[in-house]
């Protein structure tokens, strides 16, 4: 220990500085960390070279589904089944998520899922709120929950389903989402039809809008290919451990 000539330690100078950020008193919006944070480091579509407007606006209507009581194990492939939140709450539709509608229930083939569908959910926990998927392709007899939004597009919608799916995911719209919950238990939570409506999203030229997509695809393409590079080097890598350790494998 070191002191200094009248016998006092010095103050110590390696005290690790917390991380902070900082906001206008006007901007807190809730008070939440993450959501501030999130407001603070989201940027303003109306600030960029493409126009803006409230979803409402570019497609004709959201509509949701029915939710009787229904069996706890999933549909067989001959059975009409409803949709549960896990099947959007991931960004990737999941036709598994489904329980089974029992035989003295009359099937509602409207609300029939199918490939094409962008599907919303209305309610979950804060952050899966709002969760957005593309019906790539799904089994029959199937059908929407009234926990779950279905996409109606206009005849000649000025926005694609597959950039709808990928601006949702967004820091600017979860900001617009999750400042629209409401509900007072923290497992469940909800936004209305209208709040939805009133998203503001960025629209670019629909060429614009299919460039993106293809970007966004070519590029998770690209994030599965170093995936499975990593987990297939991973595996040769715990496999050479091992002989080594067994005497198999020279050690270098």
């Amino acid at each position: 220990m070191i002191y200094d000539k009248l016998g006092m330690r010095p103050p110590r100078t390696d005290w690790a500085t917390p991380k902070v950020f900082a906001l206008w008193w006007k901007e807190l919006e809730r008070w939440s960390l993450e959501f501030n944070r999130l407001a603070l480091n989201s940027p303003d579509p109306k600030k960029g070279r493409f126009s803006t407007a409230e979803l409402g606006l570019l497609i004709a209507d959201l509509e949701n589904g029915w939710s009787p009581k229904c069996q706890e194990r999933p549909a067989y492939q001959e059975e009409w089944g409803v949709l549960k939140l896990g099947a959007v709450s991931f960004g990737i539709f999941n036709p598994s998520e489904n329980k089974a509608l029992p035989s003295r229930l009359k099937p509602d083939p409207r609300l029939e899922i199918h490939s094409g569908d962008v599907l919303i959910s209305r309610a979950n926990i804060t952050r899966l709120v709002g969760a957005c998927a593309l019906v790539s392709h799904t089994r029959p007899k199937l059908m929407l929950c009234d926990k779950i939004f279905r996409v109606v597009f206009k005849a000649k919608s000025p926005i694609l389903p597959d950039y709808l799916v990928e601006i949702m995911k967004t820091a600017h719209l979860r900001h617009q989402i999750e400042n629209a919950v409401t509900g007072t238990s923290p497992t469940m939570k909800n936004i209305t039809k209208t709040s939805l409506l009133g998203l503001v999203l960025p629209v670019p030229p629909l060429k614009v809008q299919q460039e993106i997509v293809d970007m966004v695809n070519h590029l998770r393409q690209r994030i599965a290919q170093e995936r499975k590079i990593a987990e297939e080097r991973q595996f040769q890598v715990t496999r050479e451990v091992k002989e080594m350790i067994l005497g198999i494998r020279p050690v270098k």
